[in-house]
């Protein structure tokens, strides 16, 4: 059978196609028609103008369905503020707690300010002594460069002690003449502040004494330098002008003898040429006579040849000596100029030297007299406020007064043991409970703007009294220090929401004023769960791009259904009550000594390069002493012991000690968190941090000066760093172990923050590597100490073996950097048992 189809069958097919377009473009303008001139129409284009239902209630009609909407959304308000209550009410609970446990705290920096503060003030007197004696040993003299040193560090002593005065100070009891005692410490601070100003500008101002008598001396010499010099070129001016002036005659002398020769030479020719000719017309007779003069004549021509060549060449050795002379001394009037300009600045920067000095000189005698008299001023400020302590205070009234303070704010009764309890939580909450049943919308708005006050003031509280227990503050003083949190108000307008809606036009105004007020509330819930999430360290914040574990987000329904979080461990509560136990003094020098001991065996050792720091962690200050003490003991015991068999050390255990073949490609996880039931891996690399800097270190001179981020890391602060430039916290990711601080420059000193978390407590090998010089720590201890050398980056620099608590760990991680870049890392070796 043939593919091939005829044209008489393609034929119709064509027809028949175009039949059925032409069919329906016919029915569809019939269709069209009909719609337009039918009724059909006016349904269709009604349905579409019509676009959403119109109010058709009376006004109580629609009053009743407003009230019963409003009834449904007061329910469901009411559980929220009910929720927002329980979490504020959980704060509370958390401040009390820590208010209780900060008491004993609070009563050992009470019982212990007055000896601080007697301290503190004869430290400063005894500062302001000694710079007294500098002053007056230098009024009107230039200060020895050790003196302004010396008063530096002086007033940096008193600075820092008055510093401890006021701290110590708002601690003491309050007895009659406190008031007065506290002006006059404000006043003496107010003198000292003074008496540090003018000390430096007295020493500015001798600094520029120093600098212009400097510059009057190198100027004068500029000037007497120049002045012989410009001596010597009016010398070698008069000499090289008399001897232009003289080459010039004798180069027209030899022009004009030039000239002369010339013509000479010419007379000769002529001469020449007539004898010549005279002999060659001579007869026989006269041939001899005529030979003769012509050989004359040869002879006089060319004597004048040799004339006109000597001639010439003197002509011409004149002409070249004069040019030769004219341009010296052309070069020499030049230097003349150029060292008349020169000495006439010299002479303007040394008026203006002079001028300086003499100015200078005027205004230290005038500092050097304010400075002796401000200092003498506040040392005796000092003195008077030191013997009015001594005399308010006495060890019979300090007890009295903090008695009567107890007696006036009764305490919770000690247990059995002498324990103070904690508060406990109630079974509901107690903040306006008996309000809330019979509240609208408006009224819950306004309860839950109530809540809220005293959920931010409550933490305020509970942040100043860390900071206090940090810095050793005064609690009123700490509070000055923490930022109010001030959330932004919601406008609401209560008159709609308490009005009678009989108007459709406020239907819609009404329930976008419903909607604020639930906005607003779930906003303050979410606050609230924030703040508790940040003081009972519920839930870490994950900063790693790929968490190696999902968790999921704890609410405020979670956090209040749990026990009242105890930020102490059983352990950490006994030896807190034991510190409790101990005065002031005891109490810093045990803490001294466990940072000490710390200390030392977290530096740097290249003989020992991994050391196990766990045992002195888990320590507190007491247990520490307690073992120390335990130990001289035992060693007593065993020095009176003779012949006594030497015991084998005590063999590491299996995993004890970290592979150290740890290098940049080993490989390994970049994350925060530790778990039992995270991804396996061996290696662990610390990526995500916050860093501050740089700080100032030129030519390394603040390599152990102590920056604001080693005493409190606030990441909302703002500090002066290198180049008195503002600096701030900022987030830094890195991309493997070697992580590297924002904005690195040179010989400068950078801060890092970050936090691991742990979901429970173990030990640890932590690798750490710098360039330069790094320190770090862990919860506050010194687990790392690197050497004062400038080195390069390499990630095995060190190991240690370190405790990590259950949940959040902080580090902080102080690196130096001194010539080109600058890095740091940190490795925790995590893998387990039998992997």
């Amino acid at each position: 059978m043939s593919s091939l189809t005829s044209p008489n069958k393609d034929d119709r097919k064509r027809r028949n196609r175009n039949g059925w377009l032409i069919s329906a473009a016919i029915h569809g303008a019939v269709l069209g028609l009909l719609i337009w001139l039918t009724p059909v129409r006016e349904i269709v284009f009604e349905n579409e103008r019509v676009k959403k239902p119109e109010i058709t209630k009376s006004g109580d009609e629609l009053k009743e369905i407003i009230d019963k909407i409003r009834d449904s959304e007061a329910d469901l308000l009411r559980q929220r503020v009910e929720l927002l209550g329980a979490g504020v009410d959980r704060l509370r609970i958390n401040l009390l707690n820590k208010e209780n446990r900060h008491r004993g705290y609070e009563d050992a920096q009470r019982a212990s300010a007055h000896a601080r503060l007697i301290e503190a003030i004869e430290a400063t007197i005894a500062a302001q002594g000694s710079k007294v004696g500098i002053h007056q040993r230098n009024i009107g003299k230039t200060y020895d460069p050790d003196d302004a040193v010396e008063l530096k560090r002086l007033d940096a002593i008193a600075r820092n002690n008055q510093e401890d005065v006021e701290a110590a100070l708002p601690l003491l009891p309050s007895v009659d003449g406190l008031d007065a005692l506290k002006t006059e410490q404000k006043a003496a601070s107010d003198l000292q502040s003074e008496a540090a100003l003018f000390s430096g500008h007295a020493v500015h101002a001798n600094q520029k004494i120093v600098s212009n008598s400097g510059q009057v001396t190198r100027y004068s010499g500029e000037v007497k330098t120049i002045e012989t010099k410009m001596a010597e070129h009016a010398a070698s001016i008069e000499s090289k002008t008399a001897k232009r002036d003289e080459l010039t005659a004798a180069q027209t002398a030899a022009a004009k003898a030039y000239e002369k020769a010339v013509q000479d030479l010419k007379l000769a020719e002529i001469a020449y040429k007539n004898a010549d000719q005279a002999w060659k017309k001579a007869n026989d007779d006269s041939k001899e006579a005529a030979k003769t003069e012509r050989d004359t004549a040869r002879k006089a021509l060319d004597a004048a040849k040799k004339w006109r060549d000597q001639s010439s060449k003197k002509r011409d050795t004149t002409k070249r000596d004069l040019a030769k002379t004219k341009r010296s001394l052309g070069a020499s009037q030049g230097g003349r100029n150029r060292d008349q300009n020169r000495l006439n600045d010299r002479k303007k920067r040394l008026a203006k030297a002079e001028a300086e000095l003499k100015k200078w000189s005027a205004t230290s005698v005038k500092m050097d007299r304010e400075l002796d008299s401000k200092a003498q001023g506040s040392l005796a400020a000092q003195q008077a406020m030191l013997a009015h302590l001594q005399q308010l205070y006495t060890a019979d009234t300090i007890a009295a007064a903090i008695a009567a303070e107890i007696a006036a704010n009764p305490r919770p009764e000690p247990d059995a043991n002498g324990n103070v309890p904690l508060i406990v939580k109630a079974d509901k909450p107690s903040t306006t409970a008996s309000e809330l049943k019979q509240s609208g919308i408006p009224d819950l708005y306004l309860i839950s703007e109530r809540m809220i006050t005293q959920a931010v003031t409550d933490y305020r509280a509970i942040k100043a009294i860390d900071l206090a227990r940090l810095r050793d503050l005064a609690i009123e003083a700490a509070l000055d220090q923490i930022s109010p949190l001030d959330p932004l108000p919601t406008e609401i307008n209560t008159d709609i929401l308490r009005a009678d809606i009989t108007d459709p036009k406020l239907v819609e105004p009404h329930k976008q004023e419903v909607l604020k007020v639930n906005i607003s509330v779930e906003e303050k819930i979410k606050l609230v769960e924030q703040l508790l999430k940040e003081l009972e360290e519920i839930q870490q914040e994950i900063l790693e791009q790929e968490a190696l574990v999902e968790i999921e987000p704890e609410t405020l329904e979670d956090i209040v259904a749990k026990e009242v979080f105890d930020e102490t461990a059983e352990q950490e509560q006994l030896a807190e009550e034991l510190m409790e136990q101990l005065t002031y003094e005891e109490k810093r020098e045990l803490e001294n000594a466990h940072e000490e001991a710390l200390a030392e065996l977290a530096k740097e050792d290249e003989k020992e390069r991994m050391k196990d720091l766990t045992a002195l962690m888990k320590q507190t200050p007491v247990e520490m002493a307690k073992a120390q003490e335990q130990n001289e003991q035992e060693e007593t015991k065993e020095e009176q012991q003779e012949g006594e068999t030497e015991q084998p050390p005590e063999k590491l255990e299996v995993g004890a000690t970290p592979p150290v073949t740890l290098s940049p490609d080993t490989p390994g996880i970049l994350a925060r968190k530790i778990a039992d039931d995270g991804v396996p891996t061996e290696w662990m690399y610390v990526d995500s941090w916050y860093t501050i800097g740089p700080f100032s270190n030129e030519s390394r001179r603040n390599l152990n000066t102590k920056f604001p981020p080693e005493t409190v890391v606030d990441l909302d602060a703002q500090y002066t760093g290198k180049g008195n430039r503002p600096i701030k916290w900022t987030f830094v990711q890195g991309r493997d172990m070697c992580v590297i601080p924002a904005d690195d420059v040179e010989y400068a000193i950078y801060y890092a923050y970050t936090e691991i978390h742990s979901d429970r407590p173990r030990d640890v090998w932590i690798a750490v590597g710098s360039d330069d010089k790094a320190n770090v720590w862990i919860n506050d201890m010194p687990v790392w100490i690197s050497g004062d050398k400038l080195k390069g980056w390499r990630p095995n620099e060190g190991y240690r073996k370190v405790h990590l608590r259950e949940g959040v760990n902080k580090v902080l991680y102080r690196v130096e950097n001194g010539w080109r870049g600058t890095a740091f890392s940190m490795a925790i070796h995590v893998k387990r048992e039998g992997l």
